[in-house]
């Protein structure tokens, strides 16, 4: 009887023994990749909105962004191909009023920026590459 339970018995190879320790390893580094991936998807979506000509017109300036009050995170598989979704929220205020931004991405890059100003929409755009600010420089003369 004890040859017959032995051979019943599905063998365990050190693939399986391996695999089933490094799992939470694997999840541990993910997350905390996900984490830094959401760190720099909220500091480009602070960037968009302190350079938005429309934000920064409605609420005045200086503007100031706060940390994100709601975050939410999730990652998916379909057919092998992963992706991790990001959901923030977060306040953003000036001299004529505040808003509220949410920022939606995907496998690290903003898929959408809204902010909500007094019952308005504004969708911010990526950034301008080289877009230049205007600049005045003075030079007072004394006689």
């Amino acid at each position: 009887i004890r040859k017959e339970r032995l051979n019943t018995l599905q063998p365990t190879g050190f693939n399986s023994i391996f695999s089933d320790m490094v799992r939470p390893f694997q999840q541990m580094f993910q997350s905390a990749n996900q984490s830094l991936k959401s760190s720099d998807m909220l500091k480009e979506a602070r960037l968009r909105i302190m350079d938005s000509d429309v934000v920064g017109a409605k609420l005045g300036r200086p503007l100031q962004v706060s940390a994100p009050f709601s975050q939410s995170s999730s990652m998916s598989s379909v057919n092998g191909k992963k992706a991790s979704k990001v959901r923030a929220r977060f306040q953003i205020g000036g001299p004529y009023g505040t808003g509220v931004a949410t920022m939606d991405s995907v496998d690290g890059e903003i898929r959408s920026l809204v902010v909500d100003i007094n019952g308005s929409t504004v969708r911010v755009g990526p950034r301008q590459k080289g877009k230049k600010k205007n600049v005045v420089e003075a030079e007072i003369l004394e006689e």
